[in-house]
């Protein structure tokens, strides 16, 4: 198994031995659904976009900023985006994945940034270390 595959499994590991009910994965350009989808137990995976109603709020997925802000919900979660950052539009939220793995409280709406393990931006960019 590779290194990026066992910290995607840590990941998801840690989400699924939590207490939430529902787990939502939306997937990027470069993640393969057959491979996540032997990796998950009780969570859903969505390709590259998805709109779903949980509770009283409405959440927008996808992998890119543009399919978010053109149908925004009450919480919108995007990536492939360094420069749409994180904030609230008047009672909109648009959390960018690319900074961090956001929680959302079901019954509050409360958001929580998790950051990612230790060397995954290196990895998502492509980026080696260089040097002697």
């Amino acid at each position: 198994m590779g290194e990026f595959k066992s910290d995607v499994l840590k990941i998801i590991r840690i989400m699924e031995f939590s207490a939430a009910q529902d787990i939502h994965i939306t997937l990027g350009n470069h993640d393969k659904y057959r491979e996540l989808l032997q990796l998950v137990k009780r969570s859903t995976l969505h390709e590259m976009d998805a709109v779903i109603q949980y509770g009283e709020h409405s959440y927008h997925l996808s992998h890119y900023f543009e399919d978010v802000e053109s149908d925004p919900k009450d919480f919108n979660l995007y990536g492939h985006n360094p420069v749409a950052k994180t904030g609230k539009v008047r009672t909109r939220w648009f959390l960018n994945g690319v900074e961090g793995i956001h929680v959302i409280e079901k019954d509050t709406g409360k958001v929580h940034v998790l950051r990612y393990p230790w060397g995954t931006n290196d990895y998502r960019y492509r980026r080696s270390k260089r040097g002697l």
